[in-house]
């Protein structure tokens, strides 16, 4: 296989895991090279959601220009990280660990489920309300669909997956020893002191969840995590960003 061939198998094998894009490839590949999937999708994802947000406030009001951008973002990740949020959210309401696990992969939604649902509309609907059709909000929207893609992805490099877990396992041992590419890769994206503060803290307390509360981490808790991270890196991103300080009025 030729440089142009094997380059396009990654990207085709990203694009087609980590989105709704038919772009074709493999499972393995998209495994291997997943270290690069929040620079490659989340850039491109970033560019779609300010297209969305640009035709929307061109034709709509400012509601529901927002909402077309949440509806975007969710629609690009087929829903399969908010479903994982919602399994995550039913297991969390389980006391016995070996029980969670089995919420995990139970497909019926219960009061967890919706809690998780409403705390996460709660985030993301003010937060895209916000948004306006600017070279600045651009740049905004990739930073926080890459950077929430890697806190998702850092839970698979730095905790090992839960037993049994196929898709945990695969895609644990293609990024072991690459969570320092993902943090670089973050450090790149991150356009204000409380976006940096968001993306320790919701890796570090996504790391715990999988850690003290499922004994490991999955495909699940990746989901969770990138759904949870994207509106309050988003909000840290467009309320705070770097030398807000400056615009204070004394």
């Amino acid at each position: 296989m030729n440089g142009g061939n094997k380059a396009w198998k990654v990207i085709s094998s990203l694009l087609s895991f980590y989105s709704t894009i038919p772009a074709g490839g493999d499972l393995d590949t998209a495994a291997s090279w997943s270290f690069i999937a929040p620079i490659l999708v989340g850039v491109l994802e970033g560019i779609v959601l300010f297209i969305v947000l640009f035709a929307a406030w061109n034709i709509f009001d400012e509601p529901a220009a927002g909402l077309l951008v949440a509806a975007a973002a969710e629609g690009l990740r087929g829903f399969h990280h908010l479903d994982g949020l919602l399994d995550i959210g039913d297991a969390l309401m389980v006391k016995d660990k070996e029980k969670r696990l089995r919420a995990l992969k139970d497909f019926q939604l219960g009061t967890g489920a919706a809690g998780a649902l409403l705390l996460y509309l709660f985030l993301i609907v003010p937060t895209v309300m916000l948004l306006r059709p600017t070279f600045t909000e651009l740049g905004i929207l990739v930073a926080a669909s890459v950077t929430s893609r890697s806190v998702g992805l850092l839970q698979l490099a730095l905790e090992r997956p839960i037993q049994g877990s196929f898709l945990g396992s695969k895609f644990s041992e293609g990024l072991s020893g690459k969570a320092w590419v993902l943090m670089v890769e973050s450090s790149l994206f991150l356009t204000s002191p409380w976006a940096v503060t968001a993306f320790l803290g919701l890796t570090a307390l996504w790391l715990q969840v999988s850690r003290r509360s499922l004994g490991g981490s999955s495909g699940d808790v990746v989901g969770a995590a990138i759904t949870s991270s994207f509106p309050l890196i988003l909000l840290a991103e467009l309320k705070w960003p770097w030398f807000w300080f400056l615009h204070l009025h004394w």
